[in-house]
């Protein structure tokens, strides 16, 4: 719901708001005026049905912000039948709002999508834009995945200055383009809680769910109250014998 006092960093954001609510009180508005100072949204059926349904929003010269001006949301016509809004096949407002209602990636089909926004949002959209949002989302994905190997070095800094006494090793390919190849991390707490834990080391490897095929390798004990304490762990290629010498050695 969008009031008079309701404010928007930008007119994007604005219209985003304005189709969701369309979307879940089943109604169909229009574009009347859109420009970079204001935006004046109308009901579909007004000039035919006198449905008074308006909103009036602008930009504000000393704040920089999207306010509502002026609002009229009473609706009086019949609005939409269940399951039908051609609003819901809005590629921003699917990209915003799937990702919350399931988990997308390569594997997803685009019926899935289509079934849980009928079951979410009680809205019938089309295969074409299901499947446009699996594009856009399993892009974004790998970007946002591929801009986290970035951010390594950052981590290992953070670690090691926040925490004092705490061990990690980042490893990158000698030859090439400087790919991310390893990571070892071992917190200081976990080096500190060592010597309350039994005598014991359990390791073990498992895949990681992401666009990029890589293992995680773990070392684990096992404190007084029996409870798992994680020791260290490491990303790696792969399992194999350089990757578990890698491992160890640092362990």
């Amino acid at each position: 719901m969008i009031s008079i006092d309701s404010i928007f960093n930008t007119f994007d954001d604005f219209k985003t708001r304005v189709r969701s609510w369309s979307i879940e009180a089943r109604f169909e508005y229009k574009v009347l005026k859109s420009n970079k100072h204001w935006n004046k949204i109308a009901c579909k059926y007004g000039e035919s049905d006198g449905c008074p349904f308006h909103i009036n929003a602008s930009m504000g010269t000393d704040d920089q912000v999207v306010k509502i001006t002026k609002i009229d949301a009473l609706h009086t016509c019949l609005g939409l039948a269940a399951g039908e809004s051609s609003s819901a096949c809005n590629a921003r407002w699917l990209t915003l709002k799937v990702p919350t209602i399931i988990t997308v990636n390569s594997k997803t089909d685009p019926q899935s999508i289509i079934d849980a926004v009928r079951l979410h949002f009680h809205q019938k959209i089309t295969y074409k834009a299901a499947n446009h949002v699996k594009t856009t989302l399993c892009e974004d994905t790998i970007k946002s995945q591929q801009e986290s190997f970035s951010q390594l070095p950052a981590y290992r800094d953070y670690l090691v200055n926040n925490f004092p006494g705490t061990y990690c090793q980042l490893l990158y390919e000698e030859h090439g383009n400087h790919q991310f190849k390893r990571i070892f991390v071992c917190p200081s707490p976990s080096r500190q809680s060592f010597q309350f834990c039994r005598q014991l080391v359990a390791l073990d490897g498992t895949f990681i769910k992401s666009r990029f095929i890589q293992t995680l390798l773990l070392a684990v004990s096992i404190d007084a109250n029996n409870k798992i304490v994680l020791l260290a762990w490491a990303v790696v290629e792969s399992e194999n014998d350089s990757s578990w010498t890698y491992f160890l050695y640092h362990l």
